[in-house]
């Protein structure tokens, strides 16, 4: 465990090494995962039996998860009685340290009621043949972090020695298994701050682009308004100039949101009326779009207003149109 790399890798040679040294026929373990235990990884166990048990919680009619009054999802099985340390010494099929063993299955469901056994039993083991089943949970820092399953078709595989055994060694597993997730838990966080950064730069990129970008509209509009104060009225050039005019108040507004994003502007929103904005962007869609395809317009007229900025909304039904 202290030589892996890697989480999983860690994990699954626990798993071989308890499987070929101690001779079970399969083993898994189950690790937390937003509430429920699932497998976190398996040796030895049929797929369709994985599948069925991945998960824990129990579900009503509907297929919502139950949950505890606690607010916890309400857990089924021995697994779950042993993860919520529901176990009774007491009994037999319990140890002190809170595990379940049972090597025999089959006269344990005939001679225990639900009650003895503290929870709900789906009975998936024993049904499939595993008599001898142990459930030892991983423990970090007085938390039930997972749990170690052991099957074996054959009976009595089990004495109390091989469950204190287990139980310690199920107790070394959980620290080392918290360990690991911690790593992998910092190596997320400095994974963001590195992409923070990376956008930061980028933001401040953004920013420079826009301002000389702005320089270039500028002139383009400026130009293009002057040749339309000076083309006569019944000129094709006008349509032209016009979208022109149009296309580059849109990169104007590509540039403000580029500005926007590197935090230099701040998003507009006002009162838009949808059909408006289309039929004002209707030359720039139809240049914008193969000369194989036609847009039909049903423009609604009287819609209510969208509170939002014209320019991402231009901007969405430019892509909307230009992607179909």
């Amino acid at each position: 465990l202290n030589e892996a790399d890697k989480h999983t890798d860690g994990i699954r040679a626990i798993l071989e090494l308890v499987r070929d040294t101690l001779g079970f026929e399969a083993v898994a373990i189950r690790l937390a995962e937003n509430g429920d235990f699932p497998y976190y990884t398996t040796e030895g166990f049929p797929e369709k039996f994985v599948i069925l048990e991945r998960s824990l919680c129990h579900r009503d009619g509907a297929g919502k998860i139950e949950c505890e009054p606690d607010g916890r999802p309400l857990l089924e099985c021995m697994c779950g009685t042993v993860i919520r340390g529901r176990t009774d010494p007491s009994l037999e099929f319990f140890s002190s340290g809170g595990s379940f063993w049972s090597g025999c299955t089959t006269n344990m469901l005939a001679s225990t009621s639900e009650k003895e056994r503290q929870s709900t039993t789906r009975n998936q083991c024993n049904g499939w043949g595993y008599e001898s089943v142990a459930l030892i949970p991983l423990r970090s820092n007085g938390e039930t972090i997972g749990l170690l399953q052991l099957n074996d078709r054959r009976k009595h595989q089990f004495t109390p020695q091989m469950i204190d055994f287990l139980e310690r060694f199920g107790a070394g597993v959980g620290i080392a298994v918290a360990r690991l997730k911690s790593d992998e838990a910092r190596r997320m966080i400095e994974e963001r701050i590195a992409q923070k950064q990376k956008l930061e730069s980028l933001g401040r990129l953004a920013g420079g682009v826009a301002h000389d970008f702005n320089n270039l509209l500028a002139a383009i509009l400026g130009n293009a308004e002057l040749a339309l104060a000076d083309t006569p009225c019944f000129s094709p050039a006008r349509e032209s100039l016009d979208e022109l005019i149009e296309a580059t108040k849109v990169a104007g507004g590509l540039s403000r949101q580029l500005l926007a994003y590197a935090g230099h502007e701040h998003r507009e929103s006002r009162p838009i009326d949808l059909s408006e904005l289309v039929e004002a962007i209707t030359g720039l869609l139809e240049v914008s779009i193969s000369k194989k395809a036609v847009i039909r317009y049903n423009l609604e007229k009287g819609l209510p207003s969208v509170e939002a900025d014209l320019n991402q909304l231009r901007q969405v039904i430019m892509n909307l149109v230009v992607n179909a």
